[in-house]
């Protein structure tokens, strides 16, 4: 944790008082860009009966623009970042009492029973889950098996696509965020938590607050968060739902959205998943957010269901490195022989051909599968003006060359000299 943020914490043993109770501070669960979390400890009064339990509390508390008070505890900040600060302190405040407000009608979205304004700033008051998260628990144990994660990142999925109903985009869906309770029956149930980006929006998807303070946790933000997003976007949440689904079943962060690409994401998957699982990784991590898994729901759908093929591979193909199973017109023969004869012109040219056998593997035009030699699959987009055709079927020259261990050049020059 970082000490230059963790001494501007409320002290351990301190008291936050509310309009309803005390809490006492047990100890810092988490600093963020945006707010500190605590463990607080409280009793509660039923029935005449005390009760002490655990809490968390999120304090709103900008790591760039805030410090504490020595003496009174409450948050400072200097002349010039007065209007930045107490506008995104407003928003927290808004964001924290629809939180309140929805709280308890999904068991996947952690219940917050406070809002309530102390020390110059904000705080929301939420369950105490103790669980571990998400992260906590692959870097113990590794990658999970993929069917147990598909039985934490669907109801966290439904959890997300409920925020949605009420245009509500969550925003920091990672592993860090998904923490887990314990039911009474002794299973772990996974749930969201932290809500300090979330973002709420009107029915023209027009932001109902100032939205100025933006945020990305790299690996699991798609491109367009990075540039601020005014409008509500769905595919934002997607993105890191699947990101989420990656790093359970690989044991590790993506890579950050503008260095991700489909080849990548197939390439470090463990190559035993079903492939609607591989499918619906791809789709929701798509780069470009038109190309990307449009909702919550049609990710839920592709996780079982797998749409078009993204990936698959058939023994009598090991050798192709890649295919398109789109149907075209066959162009001219001189644009045939161009094509082929430009291609090779080129030092480092590959030649991908397609399996004679005429397999359309189900994709759809434009989309190509990349199969290498060694029986592994490596899948992306590929854009390139070198289409030749063999019968009906499109044969790509591609540019981008392979491994030198991976790529015969003589062999895919007597190839293209025999078409």
């Amino acid at each position: 944790m970082d000490k230059e943020v963790f001494k501007y914490a409320l002290p351990v043993g301190s008291l936050l008082r509310s309009p309803n109770r005390e809490y006492r501070i047990e100890k810092v669960l988490g600093v963020g860009g945006f707010g500190i979390t605590y463990k607080v400890s409280a009793t509660l009064v039923y029935q005449n009966v005390p009760i002490f339990t655990y809490f968390a509390v999120k304090e709103h508390f900008l790591q760039d623009a805030c410090e504490r008070d020595a003496g009174s505890a409450g948050v400072v900040y200097s002349r010039p970042s007065k209007a930045r600060v107490e506008e995104s302190r407003k928003d927290f405040l808004s964001e924290a009492e629809r939180l309140n407000a929805l709280s308890g009608q999904v068991d996947n979205i952690v219940p917050v029973s406070e809002v309530f304004e102390a020390n110059n700033t904000v705080y929301y008051v939420m369950e105490y889950l103790n669980g571990g998260s998400l992260s906590d628990i692959v870097k113990a144990g590794g990658p999970l098996p993929e069917q147990r994660a598909l039985e934490i990142i669907e109801p966290v999925a439904r959890a997300v696509a409920f925020l949605h109903s009420h245009r509500i985009n969550h925003l920091d869906i990672k592993p860090d965020n998904i923490m887990f309770k314990t039911t009474p029956d002794g299973s772990k149930m996974p749930v969201i938590i932290d809500f300090g980006l979330a973002k709420h929006y009107d029915g023209n998807g027009r932001p109902t607050s100032t939205v100025r303070v933006q945020g990305c946790s790299d690996g699991y933000a798609p491109v367009e968060q990075y540039a601020g997003l005014n409008t509500f976007v769905p595919q934002a949440d997607v993105y890191a739902l699947g990101a989420t689904l990656y790093y359970m079943l690989v044991g590790k962060d993506p890579a950050i959205a503008t260095e991700q690409t489909s080849a990548g994401i197939v390439q470090s998957l463990p190559k035993t998943l079903d492939r609607p699982v591989v499918n619906a990784i791809v789709g929701a991590m798509q780069q470009n957010r038109a190309d990307r898994t449009p909702s919550v729901e049609a990710f839920l759908a592709s996780l079982h269901d797998g749409g078009e093929a993204v990936c698959e591979m058939d023994a009598d193909t090991a050798p192709t490195r890649i295919i398109e199973a789109g149907r075209k017109n066959r162009k001219p023969l001189w644009i045939v022989l161009a094509s082929v004869a430009a291609a090779i012109a080129v030092a480092a040219a590959v030649m991908l051909v397609l399996d004679k056998k005429g397999n359309s593997y189900g994709l759809r035009d434009g989309e190509y599968e990349y199969i290498d030699e060694l029986g592994g699959m490596v899948c992306d987009s590929v854009v390139s003006d070198s289409v030749v055709y063999y019968g009906d079927e499109a044969v790509v020259v591609d540019t981008v060359a392979p491994a030198d261990d991976y790529y015969d050049e003589p062999a895919a020059a007597d190839t293209a000299a025999e078409w």
